[in-house]
């Protein structure tokens, strides 16, 4: 796992260099430990950038570009500590600068969004914390190491004093530090964890807000910003809230806050192994208005991953600049899998990552150059979908890493809250090109067991003459209709397993096509509901069995998108009606498929106004009618 952190090593001039000395350096000793503190830890940071701030006449208190203060290198022989000529004058005048400002070494190191100093200044153990009230500078951890001989410089080398540090980066970006301490003697010694000692010096936030300081400095400079006026720069902040739907869509709305953009257009990848991406909408805030905008539209990504699409939004050629706001949305068709059911539905050839696991998830991936100051991931699902508590986790992945995958957080899965059927998650600082993500594992689905559902189905398979009137009955219905002149056919389905699969199929086991209509073929004798990749196959006889009633028209003569979702060549529009025995729980005992033809004396749009003023109305009825005739 990449970590992304910056230490800074500091040998503490003089008082460092030598791991056990035996005798002291020829320069007067500098002050003790506890007067010098941050001070000596804050040097690596700070010397570039405090030119000028101190006594520029004297060469030993001067600037960090004046005089000795400006030589960082010292030499000694091969094989030995001991600092000879100019070097004791050089290692002099550090430490003294060291010792007297310390303040300002420590907020320039801060500024310089440094997470970590390591020092070995005179052998002693310690460590802390530090922060400045500017909250553009980050905060940082100094660890000060002791000595692995127990050396002291008078009485010489003891295993009781002896004691070492450990310093854990863990999985979750947070770095641990354990202090050792020696005990027994040289030639049997044992190291033991100092009680108290084990404390988290950063937690994952601190380092990731130091990492986004930092690129914020750097792109603010690059930009041409003067340095003492980055706080005038505005952060950039994401908000994506998804709604789940019960017919397994996924209704994506994002907004982009301070957001760079391309001189003539707007895009971002979309990515989702099942569904499909339809309805996009868009606007984009530039110095205070809105910009004219071409439709947007979805395009298949070059990139190799199956299911990438683009959102894609064109509109007059501008200066490349950054978008107050942006706000986008689109929805995500049969994009969702809510139930264990669904997953039972899903291609295991296709599947992969968490979804091959048996959970599913929404995310997103934050740009690789663009520091973030806040991510916010919400998902909210229909009533009746809510995982448990124990069921949701909050993972992360590195997509810069070849081969990684979604892994854990528990930092971060503290941080997801929960209002009503919400999900919340708000991440500061989230890591560039990193990808967030809400998991969860889909609920079993109310009443998928049910004695009455699977006796009705068990009729319907059966040759129970009940399928032969519960079609003449939805024929009836549809030809006493204001749809008489326009009905094709009527076709009825009920489920059934696989051979030697959990993979559920319809069988039809009922036809009718109305008499003195042309003449047109029939419906399948046998559909899939299996979900594969990002295709349409059989895409609106999943919505019954997903508990929804549906109507699909054929557009703009689009035939292809209509076939693969299981029209047939002849009809202008397709309704599907999923019918229980009792109540309206889990999947149908069976579903009614509607053909109809579009007269010649219609428009498309004719036929669409009709469907969506009545086809609510019509299937209400027919639904009421086979009830009916159920109970007979």
């Amino acid at each position: 796992m990449q970590r992304i952190l910056v230490v800074l090593l500091i040998a503490c001039l003089g008082l460092g260099l030598a791991g056990c000395k035996t005798k002291p350096p020829k320069t007067e000793p500098p002050p003790p430990a506890s007067e010098v503190g941050a001070s000596s830890q804050a040097n690596g940071a700070g010397g570039a950038n405090a030119a000028g701030q101190n006594n520029a006449g004297d060469d030993e208190t001067a600037g960090p570009q004046a005089g000795l203060l400006a030589k960082r290198v010292v030499y000694f022989d091969f094989d030995s500590s001991e600092i000879k000529g100019e070097g004791t004058d050089i290692v002099g005048a550090h430490a003294k600068y060291l010792a007297t400002n310390p303040g300002r070494v420590l907020e320039n190191m801060l500024s310089g969004h440094v997470d970590i100093v390591l020092h070995g200044h005179e052998h002693q153990s310690h460590s802390a914390r530090y922060a400045l009230y500017d909250s553009h500078k980050g905060d940082i951890a100094v660890i000060g190491a002791g000595s692995a001989t127990g050396m002291d410089t008078k009485t010489g080398c003891d295993i009781k004093r002896a004691s070492f540090n450990i310093i854990e980066l863990r999985s979750d970006r947070s770095v641990w530090l354990k202090v050792y301490k020696g005990a027994g003697t040289w030639s049997a010694p044992s190291w033991n964890v100092v009680p108290g000692s084990t404390v988290e010096i950063l937690n994952s936030t601190a380092i990731r807000r130091n990492r986004f300081l930092r690129m914020r400095t750097q792109r603010a400079l690059q930009a041409g910003a003067a340095a003492g006026r980055l706080e005038e720069t505005k952060f950039s902040e994401w908000q994506r809230h998804v709604t789940l739907t019960s017919s397994r869509d996924a209704i994506v709305a994002d907004r982009r806050k301070n957001w760079p953009i391309a001189p003539s257009q707007f895009w971002f990848p979309v990515a989702n192994e099942t569904g499909w991406p339809s309805l996009p909408e868009a606007t984009i805030v530039v110095g205070g208005q809105p910009l004219a905008l071409n439709q947007p539209s979805f395009r298949v990504s070059s990139l190799d991953e199956e299911g990438t699409h683009s959102f894609f939004v064109d509109f007059d050629e501008q200066a490349a600049t950054r978008a107050e706001l942006i706000d986008t949305s689109f929805k995500w068709e049969d994009g969702i899998l809510l139930t264990e059911s669904d997953l039972a539905l899903l291609d295991r050839q296709t599947a992969t990552g968490l979804r091959k696991d048996g959970l599913e998830f929404v995310a997103a991936t934050v740009p690789r150059d663009l520091p973030l100051a806040s991510l916010t991931l919400t998902t909210t699902f229909p009533i009746g979908y809510l995982p448990g508590p124990g069921k949701v986790t909050v993972r992360f992945q590195n997509t810069l890493e070849v081969g990684s995958r979604l892994e854990p957080d528990l930092a971060l899965a503290e941080r997801l809250q929960r209002a009503g059927h919400t999900l919340a998650l708000t991440i500061p600082y989230p890591l560039s090109g990193y990808r967030y993500a809400i998991a969860w594992e889909p609920v079993a689905g109310p009443g998928y067991q049910s004695q009455s559902r699977d006796n009705l189905i068990a009729r319907l398979l059966s040759a129970d003459s009940l399928k032969d009137r519960l079609l003449g009955t939805a024929l009836d219905t549809l030809a006493q209709s204001e749809w008489h002149d326009e009905l094709a056919t009527v076709s009825l389905y009920a489920p059934q397993r696989a051979p030697d699969s959990d993979m559920v199929l319809l069988k039809r086991v009922a036809y009718g096509a109305i008499e003195g209509a042309p003449p047109t073929e029939a419906p399948s004798a046998e559909v899939s509901l299996q979900i594969s990749g990002s295709t349409r196959r059989n895409g609106f006889y999943r919505t019954p069995w997903w508990g929804e009633r549906g109507g699909w028209l054929r557009e703009g003569g689009d035939d292809a998108e209509a076939l693969e979702q299981g029209m047939l060549a002849d009809e202008g529009a397709t309704l599907v009606l999923p019918i229980w025995p009792s109540t309206r729980e889990g999947p149908p005992s069976a579903i009614v498929r509607i053909g109809l033809r579009r007269l010649p004396s219609q428009s498309e749009a004719d036929l669409e106004e009709k469907l969506a003023e009545t086809y609510q109305r019509l299937l209400e009825k027919v639904e009421v009618r086979i009830l009916h005739q159920m109970a007979e």
